[in-house]
Formats: C-alpha cells, sequence, structure tokens
C-alpha cells in the first residue's frame, strides 16, 4: 500500500512542477 501511495505523491508533484501555479 505504501508503494502506490508513494507513486501517486511522485505523480502529484511531477504534476505540479509541470503546472506551476
Amino acid at each position: 500500500a505504501q508503494e502506490a501511495w508513494s507513486k501517486n505523491s511522485n505523480r502529484i508533484r511531477y504534476l505540479q512542477l509541470n503546472n506551476p501555479m
């Protein structure tokens, strides 16, 4: 379960970097 959460966090961070708002 932790792995999935880590993956989600990474994706969110990537999206944030792509869309700096």
